[in-house]
Parts: C-alpha cells; structure tokens; sequence
C-alpha cells in the first residue's frame, strides 16, 4: 500500500463517518501527501485542523519489507493562538505534566515560533487499513485537545501559572469524596 493510497483509504474511511476532511496532493513545497481533517471550532470560534501524513519507513537497509511496508503515520494539530514569551516557560512545565498524564502524550512548544503544538507519531505496519485503531486514535485526539485548549491558552497568555492550574487542580480533587 503506497501513502497516497493509505491517506486516501482514511479520507475514505473518515467521509463514510461524517467527518470533513481534505486529501492535499504532494508539491514542490510540501514533498508528501497530506490529509486535512476538519475538527470544528473552539469556544472563540476559531478551526482546529489535523493533518495526516504517512511515509513509509526502510527500519533495516537491505531487508525486503515490500510485502508488509511500514508506515510512519503522523497526526498533527497546531494550537490557533501564540506564547507570550514571558509565559514560555509556564507553558513548557504544563506541557511537560500534562504529556506524563494523558494517554496520547504529544504536546510540543516551538520555543522559536512560540506556538504550540500537539503531535503523535504511530509506526504502522499492518496490511490492511485498521479503521478501529485510526478512529481511536483521531478520538483521543480530539478529546485531548478539547479538553486541554482553553487551559493551555490561559497560561500562554499569561493570564494564569502552572503552579496556579495545580492549585485548582488540588481543590477541585479534595471536592471528590473517596
């Protein structure tokens, strides 16, 4: 199975489920082919996309992997709103907690462009597509960044600290009878 044929099998798989999706042919800028999927919006109104790619891996030179290829599947989103600078290293040390607690770790700060990503790398080998297993992992996704972005954004903006997030963190488990 080549990468176009495996994104477009997902387009495919995502379209049959309702789901708005873009396939994103490859270019002379962007070197592989892509698959935008449409999330909605936040609470500002504002689209969260995923993109997918996959590009097959060679894991040792010399050994014939064209019967069952492996694949190197990326989910992407970035974060619609920047780090102030001063927040930077907020931002870092919630991200950091937070990727040790949630199942599909893969938040990342471009200390460069000061944005925020979320990223999840899946090595992928089966023959054939596995709808149940691409679903849950696209679920999981979204669940993460719904319930994490207006969190993230708040200590971006500076608006609140890491230390006060697990202040309200603290209370709100105290609440929770045993």
């Amino acid at each position: 199975m080549t990468e176009e044929k495996f994104l477009k099998q997902f387009q495919q798989a995502l379209m049959d489920e309702k789901f708005d999706c873009s396939y994103i042919e490859a270019t002379d800028q962007t070197f592989y082919p892509r698959l935008l999927l449409f999330l909605g919006v936040d609470d500002k109104e504002r689209e969260k996309i995923l993109e997918v790619t996959a590009i097959k891996q060679e894991l040792m030179q010399g050994l014939d992997s064209s019967d069952n290829p492996f694949y190197r599947i990326q989910f992407h989103a970035v974060f619609p709103f920047n780090i102030h600078p001063q927040a930077s290293t907020q931002v870092s040390s919630l991200i950091c907690y937070l990727n040790r607690l949630i199942e599909l770790p893969g938040f990342e700060m471009d200390e460069i462009n000061l944005t925020l990503n979320y990223r999840y790398i899946l090595l992928y080998g089966e023959r054939d597509f596995n709808k149940n297993l691409y679903f849950s992992i696209v679920g999981l996704i979204m669940l993460t960044l719904e319930l994490f972005n207006s969190t993230l954004e708040r200590v971006a903006r500076g608006e609140t600290t890491f230390n006060q997030i697990l202040e309200e963190i603290i209370k709100i488990a105290q609440q929770v009878k045993p």
